[in-house]
């Protein structure tokens, strides 16, 4: 009889453990997916800086100087930096001193610094520049490094590299630095 029972015991003891480990496994799978829907990946960070571009170029092509869409890959408390070139003293957006870094927080802010930026280029060149991504580099998940040629009259007129940091679907930060 006690032998019965020890093995009712030890079967239930087996069952419990196997349940207790299908919902562990469970848990842990839902975890998982969690974490991979805040941290998206790759392709994910990739599309969103396309995205950026393609507004930033479409922004820059016309006289108006319409930004209003960055709201949709810009988070709302996100910072921008620029640095460099036309940021760099002397240029028209140059203050401080040769490290000088200009910081833009909230879309607002970002936004205003692009039509800003855009309405100095076409009193520059008379026309918009085009941005053309040239290499990428994935530092992490959601941080991609991105160097871009940028293009106005058929000419290379500068180089410059982003550090996007995504968050989610919108951009956390932009550190901007302009190097030709």
């Amino acid at each position: 009889m006690r032998s019965k029972r020890r093995t009712a015991l030890t079967g239930g003891l087996v069952v419990l453990v196997a349940i207790a480990a299908f919902i562990a496994g469970i848990a842990t799978t839902s975890a998982q997916a969690l974490a991979h829907s805040q941290t998206p990946g790759p392709q994910h960070t990739q599309q969103i800086v396309s995205t950026y571009l393609s507004i930033l170029n479409t922004g820059m092509s016309t006289s108006q100087c319409d930004f209003s869409k960055m709201a949709t890959v810009y988070a709302p408390n996100a910072r921008l930096s620029v640095s460099g070139g036309p940021f760099a003293p002397g240029g028209p957006f140059g203050q401080g001193n040769s490290y000088s870094v200009q910081e833009f927080n909230g879309i607002q802010a970002i936004t205003g610094f692009y039509v800003q930026f855009c309405h100095v280029l076409y009193t520059k060149l008379g026309t918009g520049p085009n941005w053309t991504q040239s290499a990428t580099f994935l530092l992490s998940p959601n941080v991609l490094n991105s160097y871009e040629a940028v293009n106005a009259s058929g000419h290379v007129i500068g180089r410059c590299m982003h550090v996007f940091t995504v968050s989610g679907d919108r951009i956390t930060s932009l550190d901007w630095a302009v190097y030709q």
